[in-house]
């Protein structure tokens, strides 16, 4: 067991201790001042060199959520609490939530009309306003004019609307 780690911890329990040494150093990898928690600014560098792009607010709503003793800052239980329940993506879902991100330019949670016009333009798409119309309407579910993380997700995973 890598020094410093709880081993009583529930975070760890029915992980090997390989998988116990590889979060560490992960976790280790993050934490640049070696303070023993990760920050914000830690977690924005993290995200950033995982090619993401988080705004202030979408960065508070994730150490929020991730932050289960709201200290601020993230201890390596509660990153192997992410890492176990919803760390871990496959590549594919990186990309897809790096999408989403990039495409929602005001960091709200939705991507809009304007937003996604203006993206896929900036991309050299040549989209008439109909086509616009069309995308947001292949993946706006519940009709509220938006694009939803969950919608955004559907959309890309189902092979059937992606070629309407």
């Amino acid at each position: 067991m890598p020094k410093h780690v709880n081993e009583d911890s529930v975070a760890i329990r029915g992980l090997s201790e390989e998988d116990v040494a590889d979060l560490k150093e992960a976790f280790d990898n993050f934490d640049r001042n070696g303070d023993g928690t990760i920050d914000s600014v830690e977690l924005a560098t993290v995200l950033r060199s995982l090619g993401y792009s988080p705004t202030k607010d979408q960065l508070k709503k994730l150490m929020d959520k991730v932050d289960l003793d709201g200290t601020g800052d993230i201890s390596f239980e509660e990153f192997v609490v992410l890492m176990r329940v919803g760390g871990m993506e496959t590549d594919y879902e990186k990309e897809i939530n790096g999408a989403f991100f990039f495409f929602d330019k005001n960091g709200d949670g939705q991507v809009d009309r304007q937003e996604l016009a203006e993206i896929m333009r900036g991309l050299g798409d040549k989209l008439t306003d109909e086509e616009i119309d069309l995308l947001i309407n292949a993946a706006d579910k519940d009709k509220d004019g938006t694009i939803s993380m969950k919608e955004f997700v559907t959309f890309m995973f189902d092979e059937k609307a992606v070629h309407k």
